[in-house]
């Protein structure tokens, strides 16, 4: 059995209240670690089981008959589950030119000052920004 008695109570209780209120919806940004579905490459044969492969992942081409894959490019698993894919599988003896895709994310933290009203109007200069990184 015991012998004391406890001398007090807690007494710590919140001291203050949130003082803001998110003026805006967030977007959600997927952090997802896997890329569920299976690439889709022009005149690939069945890409399924590069389906489930996590972020990172490379997945192997291969090219239906008469069409070979480029061996300076890669299909690959990127943040938010989706893939990477910079070329396709081409015609044998067949020129090929690449484009370049990219995508831009912005991810606000709640420790930041930005707002979502100052990325709506800022979209033109990251899409400038970016196709001069990637060269278009």
């Amino acid at each position: 059995a015991p012998t004391s008695n406890p001398t007090s109570a807690p007494t710590s209780a919140p001291t203050s209240n949130p003082t803001s209120i998110p003026t805006s919806n967030p977007t959600f940004v997927s952090t997802m670690a896997n890329c569920l579905d299976a690439p889709s490459v022009l005149n690939a044969a069945d890409t399924a089981m590069c389906a489930g492969s996590s972020v990172g992942e490379e997945c192997d081409v291969l090219c239906l008959d008469n069409y070979e894959w480029p061996s300076d490019q890669v299909v690959v698993c990127v943040a938010g589950g989706s893939w990477s894919i910079e070329s396709e599988c081409v015609a044998l003896g067949d020129e090929m030119m690449v484009g370049t895709v990219g995508m831009l994310s912005l991810v606000f933290t709640e420790d930041g000052d930005f707002t979502l009203e100052w990325a709506l109007v800022s979209v033109q200069y990251f899409v400038d920004a970016a196709a001069m990184l990637l060269g278009v």
